[in-house]
């Protein structure tokens, strides 16, 4: 699942969430059965917060995947590349 398919009231639980742990739980709470590729995204594979910005608004609210070389604004919802996205 992406973010863009989720609702607007899923997306903002999902930017308040304090860490990857939460979004997992919030998953499983909504019924949603994660792949290994979203687990690995998620639980480790990714960075999370602070590290990067979003070229679209500045955020540093973004969730980043080196695994899947993608990375997600957690604020305006732009997606992209991970070299996209700023250090």
């Amino acid at each position: 699942m992406r973010y863009s398919d989720l609702t607007d009231e899923q997306k903002s639980k999902v930017a308040n969430a304090k860490g990857p742990e939460e979004i997992l739980e919030m998953a499983k709470a909504e019924g949603y059965e994660l792949t290994d590729e979203e687990l690995e995204q998620i639980a480790g594979g990714g960075f999370w917060k602070d590290e990067y910005y979003c070229p679209k608004c500045g955020s540093h609210h973004v969730s980043m995947s080196k695994a899947w070389d993608e990375g997600l604004c957690l604020d305006c919802g732009f997606e992209g590349w991970y070299d996209s996205f700023y250090h």
